[in-house]
């Protein structure tokens, strides 16, 4: 693409300062600092504007601690399951700004950064599944917003995985039967900075729940409007 209009994105004091240009179809390109492209990325962003406005979630996929492979776009109207599919353990997929509807769980079977960018959002309404199955360790789910319609579903089941890090992700739950925003079994996880509302008929509907978990980290979550008997 060809690119103009230099933009002022992103700076902190621990961050170099990120420039970004724009081309005629809402693509967004990244660089470090103020001489040097690096890793022209183009990220698809629905309905941006010439001053980046990224939402609420703010740049997705620049994690300290995650460093390597290669970073994918996922289109909205996408099979994200294919992406993972195609996918090498180490990858960066980045999900748009916009609605992805699923009908099957998607399977995290190999280790990767599944991240949003501005209002990217998971949509189900199908029953009895999973929708991210997480099988592999030191994976990462951020920056999302699951609204799930389905009944009795869990949002981010972990199942024998360590390292898992789930944060800034937007539960929002409502169905009949049992409903779960993360439910971890023999597993190690993060859980930070989400927030959960989880609204069923079935009182023993959680947020979180834990099965011979004996390491997990919950940290500055909010749990809201839930009519779970228990939330944790």
């Amino acid at each position: 693409s060809t690119f103009n209009n230099d933009v002022p994105f992103l700076t902190g004091a621990s961050l170099t300062p990120y420039l970004s240009k724009v081309d005629a179809n809402g693509f967004y390109a990244f660089k470090g600092d103020v001489n040097t492209w690096i890793n022209q990325i183009a990220v698809p962003y629905t309905g941006a504007t010439k001053d980046v406005n990224l939402g609420i979630h703010g740049i997705a996929y620049y994690d300290a601690n995650w460093t390597g492979g290669r970073v994918t776009n996922v289109p909205l109207d996408a099979n994200i399951q294919s992406y993972i599919d195609n996918a090498t353990a180490g990858d960066t997929l980045l999900l748009g700004s916009g609605t992805y509807t699923i009908t099957s769980a998607i399977r995290v079977d190999k280790t990767l950064n599944i991240r949003g960018q501005g209002s990217a959002k998971i949509y189900n309404t199908t029953a009895d599944i999973n929708i991210f199955l997480v099988t592999a360790s030191n994976s990462r789910i951020a920056d999302l917003n699951i609204f799930d319609l389905g009944n009795s579903t869990k949002a981010i089941f972990l199942d024998g995985v360590e390292n898992v890090r789930i944060t800034n992700v937007l539960f929002d739950i409502t169905g009949a039967g049992y409903e779960y925003g993360v439910w971890a079994q023999n597993s190690s996880a993060t859980i930070f900075n989400s927030s959960f509302s989880i609204n069923s008929t079935d009182q023993n509907s959680k947020a979180i729940k834990l099965i011979n978990t004996a390491a997990a980290t919950i940290d500055q979550n909010k749990i809201g409007r839930a009519s779970c008997r228990e939330r944790v």
